[in-house]
């Protein structure tokens, strides 16, 4: 009925464990029992189908060839991203999820099967940027988007790469978010936005350099911030 924290050990959270260990075990096979699955039950009224059909389709991701999985990636993902405006929070968060593994699982520059391109990456960084706005359990997960996509373009061969065009707005939005886990407590929340902040700046390219050296003594100020914080508890050392 609402969102648990990552840890908690539910009937969804094992279903789904399970499941992508049946995809690792029997991979390709495993995607004519699940396909179908999904395609009925994403696009229904009651919420629960939807969510438990993205989850389905997101334990799937790792196990199958690129082969298979792209076609259905490719064929899925405009629906994956408009349902980041679906109108319930579980439903959000899980399509988040599957979308970070989606760019985890078929994207990179050495990949024959790819599903991330010139084409669909402006959509799909724009929605990003507006959803980390959204609640603190959503952007957790819109960072871990946010770090796998940049991961992808660790090996792009070049002085500039696609993702470089979007660098300063990525990165403004994941500052914000860092900056906003202060006002709403979330300590989880903070510690993954910066986390696909040093993923984006690691894979960055030299065309970005010169943005990379203004972050500099932003950077220094807080890490003298965090410094200075006293430390009464371990949730303040955590901090």
């Amino acid at each position: 009925e609402e969102l648990q924290d990552d840890g908690t050990w539910d009937i969804a959270l094992a279903g789904g464990t399970c499941l992508g260990l049946v995809a690792n075990t029997i991979e390709d096979d495993v995607v004519p029992l699940v396909w179908p699955y999904v395609q009925e039950n994403i696009g229904k009224a009651e919420w629960r189908f939807r969510e438990s059909a993205t989850m389905a389709f997101g334990s799937i991701l790792e196990g199958p060839s690129g082969q298979v999985l792209a076609p259905l990636v490719n064929m899925a993902f405009g629906f994956l991203l408009n349902a980041m405006n679906d109108e319930n929070m579980c439903v959000r968060d899980t399509t988040a999820w599957t979308i970070g593994r989606i760019c985890a699982e078929l994207h990179g520059s050495h990949m024959q099967f790819s599903v991330i391109n010139n084409t669909n990456l402006p959509n799909l960084v724009g929605v990003m940027i507006q959803s980390i706005e959204g609640e603190p359990v959503i952007a957790e997960k819109v960072c871990y988007v946010l770090h796998n996509l940049a991961t992808g373009y660790d090996d792009f061969e070049g002085d500039s790469s696609p993702l470089s065009q979007f660098f300063q707005p990525v990165v403004t939005a994941l500052l914000e978010a860092a900056n906003k886990s202060f006002v709403s407590q979330s300590t989880k929340l903070r510690y993954h936005a910066y986390e696909a902040l040093n993923e984006v700046i690691r894979c960055s390219k030299k065309d970005t350099a010169g943005l990379v050296l203004q972050m500099i003594p932003l950077m220094t100020g807080k890490l003298q911030e965090t410094l200075s914080m006293p430390v009464q508890s371990a949730e303040d050392r955590e901090k």
